[in-house]
């Protein structure tokens, strides 16, 4: 889960909690949105600073052994390692609430779940190992220029977007009774989509009507419908001007960052290792060449994966590769050599170009080459008044009769065609293309087709009556006859409502509502001019929306869970203190045997500590269980040799921090002198 989509449904008394904690309350002060301080290096390097060494402790089995995976109380404690009880873990997680680093939510019977969001552990993992150890990577020769390029070379999802966008203007989508698209919309949009789908099947993705689509298709159509570039109604999909001009306004690079952001969020493994991996990923440099060992190993050394034999790392390194990498190169954003490496095509973190926006190039024969750095806005365009002939690293549209008569059926003027051209090419256009343009396009309106509809009225005296109601003679448009009169469509309503008002009691038409063919739309904002409403609601949508408006189906179901609205308290982690006797807690006392048991029992409830003493040396020991042996009893459990602060403080090492090692002890119930009862956060300073 996005920690967008948190903060979005965060409560607000949750939200002043956190607020008020002392390792945000100076940053918001200064007016810094709660967003940024939770995924911001130098705010995580202050509170990581401030926590216990307990809370990075569990901080630590949080991102190594449940990542961004949504996991229960019971699922954290299983996790859990011998050295810390599991009264010691209750608390260093209670410290990760407060910090605002994990979050809760509650299932509709009350359990608790919780959610350590993306950007959360992405920002950890950069903060706790700023510096990747040398994993064997080398810088490869790629094929092609990496880093970002535009969506009109070759293929990629944004590409495949954009045909489909530019499919659905021209041929409409119609739906059927079931609710998918028509068989033959289906069929031509599958036919155009070059995305490999036994790539793609890795992701193991699910998503509506599977029956109907096949995957690769399905993918582009849930962006369609996630970005709301595309808006479902009662038999058809409709193309959202509104959304669609402020998706093409966005550059190329942004586009792809958007969509690798959505399709991350969607099928972010259930591993943790998997998913640090492809944090991991998105931290390497375009051109540095990687395979799915290098990232194991890289994982190992910055020890963020749990070791393993060489049966279950061959094993890791398919699943990275079927799950992770190649539905990633099927999307266009790597590029396999061919021998078992990758390195970034379209990396999600790469910097537009800021050099000048590429130019159309019109050959004499009528066909446009467009290179990659041509602006979506103006593809778009283009994409109106020619058919695509071939995309690669040099897309090839082609301009004919059909195809200007097509754009000039849909608002488009010659004078704003020709003005296109000219303004978008590279060089001049050749003088014989001009002007055969101009010779197709002169033609078209000096005939033309108009719907109307034909208002008959009674009698000729009826019509001299219509004609002289107030509201009503401005919809009369022209005169048939003594008694008919052509009106516009859009005339309808405000005619019939001024007929009734006076009386008439007219017979409302049967309209069907419109033409049949698709409209392609023009874009609200100039060729090239960045949308600036790029946060709040909208950013939300194009990044992704709420996640319930897609085909593909999400693996969790935490966003329809109800936020946790409080933090809890220290206090609140032993219900049963208040039965304990205070001296248990305060001093160490020489207990008789049954006491001793007792607490050792009591211990075990809590799934706490004990304080022991014996031969001159305190021992911290977490019990496990008590055996009757030979008349007497005795104790099991783990010893705890306590040694933080060993290792330098600070984010330098985090990982290397010396917590102890642990023993598994045996004791007889004579075998120490004293004892009392530690509750961690209460009485363990």
């Amino acid at each position: 889960m996005r920690l967008t989509e948190i903060t979005a449904r965060m409560p607000d008394v949750l939200y002043e909690r956190l607020a008020s904690d002392t390792a945000y309350a100076s940053w918001i002060a200064r007016g810094e949105p709660l967003l940024r301080l939770l995924t911001d290096p130098a705010v995580l390097e202050t509170v990581w600073n401030r926590m216990t060494p307990l809370e990075r402790r569990v901080l630590r089995l949080v991102m190594v052994h449940m990542g961004c995976e949504p996991f229960d109380e019971g699922k954290l404690e299983r996790r859990g390692e011998p050295s810390l009880s599991g009264a010691e873990l209750r608390l260093g997680f209670t410290g990760l609430l407060r910090l605002g680093i994990v979050f809760a939510f509650r299932k509709s019977w009350g359990e608790l779940v919780y959610v350590l969001p993306e950007e959360t552990l992405a920002a950890w993992q950069r903060l706790l190992a700023p510096e990747l150890p040398p994993g064997g990577r080398v810088m490869a020769e790629p094929r092609r220029e990496t880093g970002m390029l535009g969506y009109c070379a070759e293929t990629g999802l944004a590409a495949e977007l954009f045909h489909a966008l530019v499919y659905a203007a021209k041929y409409g989508l119609k739906l059927t009774k079931s609710g998918t698209l028509h068989k033959k919309h289906i069929q031509k949009l599958a036919e155009r989509n070059c995305l490999d789908e036994a790539a793609l099947g890795g992701a193991a993705l699910k998503f509506a009507f599977a029956d109907a689509y096949p995957l690769k298709l399905a993918v582009v159509l849930d962006c369609l419908l996630r970005l709301e570039l595309a808006v479902p109604g009662t038999d058809e999909w409709v193309l959202e001007p509104e959304a669609l001009s402020r998706w093409l306004s966005l550059s190329a690079g942004e586009q792809n960052r958007r969509l690798y952001a959505c399709w991350r969020s969607l099928t972010l493994p259930s591993a943790a290792w998997q998913q640090h991996a492809l944090i991991l990923l998105e931290r390497l440099e375009p051109g540095e060449a990687f395979s799915s060992a290098d990232l194991l190993n890289l994982l190992a050394l910055a020890g963020f994966l749990p070791a393993a034999g060489p049966e279950e790392t061959a094993e890791r390194v398919q699943s990275l590769e079927q799950i992770c990498l190649m539905p990633l190169a099927a999307l266009g954003w790597l590029e396999p050599d061919g021998q078992g490496s990758y390195v970034w095509r379209l990396h999600p973190a790469a910097a537009d170009d800021t050099e000048e926006e590429g130019a159309l190039i019109v050959q004499p024969d009528f066909e446009i080459l467009v290179p990659p750095d041509v602006p979506p806005a103006v593809c778009w365009e283009l994409g109106c008044l020619a058919d695509l002939v071939r995309s690669d690293q040099m897309s090839i549209y082609k301009l004919s009769k059909e195809t200007l008569k097509r754009a000039l059926e849909n608002s488009r003027t010659a004078e704003e065609i020709e003005a296109f051209l000219v303004r978008h090419s590279l060089y001049e256009l050749p003088d014989h293309v001009l002007i055969t343009l101009r010779q197709w396009m002169k033609p078209f309106g000096q005939t033309e087709f108009r719907e109307a509809i034909l208002l008959r009225l009674a009698d000729a005296e009826t019509a001299r009556s219509v004609a002289k109601l107030p509201g009503a003679a401005g919809h009369l448009t022209e005169p048939v006859g003594e008694k008919d009169f052509i009106i516009a469509p859009s005339s309808v309503q405000p005619l019939f409502d001024a007929l009734e008002r006076a009386g008439y009691m007219p017979v409302r038409p049967d309209l069907k509502g419109g033409p049949n063919a698709a409209v392609y739309p023009k874009l609200s904002l100039p060729d090239g001019q960045e949308h600036e409403e790029t946060s709040g609601l909208a950013a939300s949508r194009l990044s992704g929306g709420s996640g319930e408006k897609g085909l593909l189906y999400s693996r969790h179901s935490v966003a329809y869970f109800e936020m946790e609205s409080t933090l809890p308290e220290v206090s609140l982690l032993y219900p049963e203190m208040s039965e304990i006797p205070g001296s248990w807690l305060r001093d160490f006392r020489s207990y008789h045997p049954s006491t001793r048991k007792e607490m050792i029992e009591q211990a075990i409830r809590m799934r706490t500590l004990l304080l022991i003493r014996k031969g001159g040396r305190d021992y911290r020991v977490a019990p496990r269980k008590l055996q009757e042996s030979r008349g007497s009893w005795c104790m099991t459990g783990w010893e705890q040799t306590r040694t933080e602060g060993a290792s330098p403080g600070g984010i330098a090492r985090p990982w290397e921090e010396a917590f102890g090692k642990v023993n598994e002890i045996r004791w007889m119930a004579d075998e120490w002198q004293e004892m009392k009862l530690l509750l961690p956060g209460i009485n363990d300073q």
